[in-house]
């Protein structure tokens, strides 16, 4: 799993870097975006949970996580979105739960797993401020870049679950390596229903990127073209690494 933790790093800090001069009012303690409704890949969700048994944390970690409900499940990965759209399906809708509930690891406001959050939260901002009751103002070049770093985690992440956090964490929480968050989480409901509910990540389809949006092309080929000892992350992701093909369906 280290080859995908270095390429999900790479896709980090080169989205970092690309929106490093956006003009955006969030700011520490703005938290209005800050709901469950977060897609993640098990590859962020293996990310907090390690973050959370280093930090000696479980304890405070399940005490959130005992009293959640399990949502709906998301009618659709985001590869699977865009590949309904490559197809022409007419009746593609972007995979989402309108799910308004504040995130359970907020802490005064603030982002108690913030060094892991996922790049869901990371990409989210507002050029204007907002609040549960005004949508955000993002602009179409931030959206199509999201959309496509998203596809590309998801790819990273293929065979492996995704959906909604709280479920892709319920999941992954049950793997032994995690006996010590395991052992205090008191949630039958969401660990029952929560493989029901989460799906398995899909390869990349392609893009949908308008002609105008040149940037997102760029940092697509930024982080394609990034390399790692003697190979680049698009070959990795194409299968042409021997390590990355024996593991990426672990």
């Amino acid at each position: 799993m280290l080859i995908k933790n270095t390429i999900l790093e790479v896709i980090y800090t080169q989205f970092s870097k690309w929106s490093a001069s956006a003009d955006y009012c969030c700011s520490p303690g703005c938290s209005s975006c800050c709901t469950r409704n977060v897609s993640i890949t098990a590859l962020e969700g293996h990310r907090i949970l390690e973050y959370i048994q280093n930090q000696k944390t479980a304890g405070w970690f399940a005490g959130r996580m005992n009293p959640l409900q399990p949502l709906p499940s998301p009618r659709q990965t985001i590869n699977e979105y865009i590949a309904a759209i490559l197809n022409g399906d007419e009746d593609a809708a972007p995979p989402a739960v309108d799910f308004q509930e504040h995130c359970p690891f907020l802490e005064n406001e603030m982002c108690a797993i913030y060094p892991v959050r996922p790049f869901s939260c990371r990409c989210f901002y507002s050029t204007t401020p907002c609040a549960l009751q005004q949508t955000a103002t993002v602009p179409d070049s931030h959206l199509y870049v999201s959309m496509a770093m998203q596809q590309i985690i998801e790819h990273l992440g293929q065979f492996d679950w995704w959906g909604n956090m709280i479920e892709v964490i319920a999941v992954l929480s049950r793997n032994p390596e995690y006996q010590k968050i395991t052992a205090q989480l008191d949630n039958p409901e969401l660990l029952k229903q929560a493989p029901q509910i989460v799906r398995r990540a899909k390869p990349l389809p392609g893009f949908v990127v308008p002609a105008e949006q040149e940037s997102t092309s760029k940092l697509i080929q930024s982080v394609f073209s990034t390399r790692l000892a003697e190979t680049t992350i698009e070959e990795i992701l194409n299968g042409h690494s021997p390590e990355y093909s024996r593991r990426k369906r672990e």
